[in-house]
């Protein structure tokens, strides 16, 4: 057990944080939770430890003028059931290409100004280094078969939805939760600007929709949290 100190967590309300920190006021909320007591309360509980599993794919961009679509294209392959990482800090493409293989994926996807432009991205083997340009309408095509996934990956949806083959029967309103990776269902994301918290529809079956909502972004345009 974990003895006098039993929780594993905690949290609450923090509605004056920002206020307190100089901005405007704000609701919030937070919590925190003990890494070592959760694993202690599952050893306790006999609970089966899960098992680390490495990326299959990482993003790599060549600058900051396509930060946007790479987040948008790592959203895209996560919907289509790959795990995939990317870069957060601002790193040189070696640097990128370093932790890629740090990482141990199987393949580097690299989008650059060039390669946006011509509707491609480069995907790299990172086992015999070969290069290959791929549309990026079918990149999570071209990476499943290549990396040899075929079940949830970019084939449809496993959880009996519906959605099979860009076809989907719930209207994007789809309660299958992680089981899904068909990729048709709503996303959401937390988008802070200012003083200013918005809950935004993103996951929409267009990637190119879906980079209008973010760069048309404004509080008219979603509803606040």
């Amino acid at each position: 057990g974990l003895g006098s100190q039993n929780a594993i967590g905690g949290g609450g309300r923090y509605d004056k944080l920002v206020e307190v920190t100089g901005g405007k006021p704000t609701p919030g909320l937070g919590f925190a939770a003990g890494f070592e007591r959760i694993v202690l309360a599952m050893q306790a509980a006999d609970a089966p430890m899960p098992q680390l599993v490495h990326p299959d794919i990482f993003v790599a961009q060549t600058g900051p003028e396509v930060s946007l679509e790479a987040f948008c294209l790592v959203q895209e392959l996560r919907d289509a059931g790959f795990i995939v990482e990317a870069d957060r800090q601002g790193r040189s493409l070696k640097s990128q290409f370093t932790l890629a293989d740090k990482y141990n994926v199987d393949a580097v996807v690299v989008l650059g100004p060039d390669e946006l432009a011509a509707g491609q991205c480069t995907v790299r083997d990172m086992a015999s280094h070969d290069e290959r340009k791929v549309a990026l309408a079918d990149v999570a095509q071209d990476l499943a078969a290549a990396l040899g996934l075929t079940d949830g990956h970019g084939d449809g949806c496993g959880c009996g939805c519906g959605c099979h083959d860009g076809e989907c029967d719930c209207d994007g309103d789809c309660d299958c939760g992680d089981e899904c990776t068909c990729g048709h269902h709503q996303h959401y994301a937390l988008i802070f600007r200012e003083d200013e918290c918005l809950y935004v529809p993103i996951g929409t079956k267009s990637k190119r929709k879906r980079l209008d909502i973010l760069r048309r972004l404004d509080a008219k345009e979603a509803p606040h949290v």
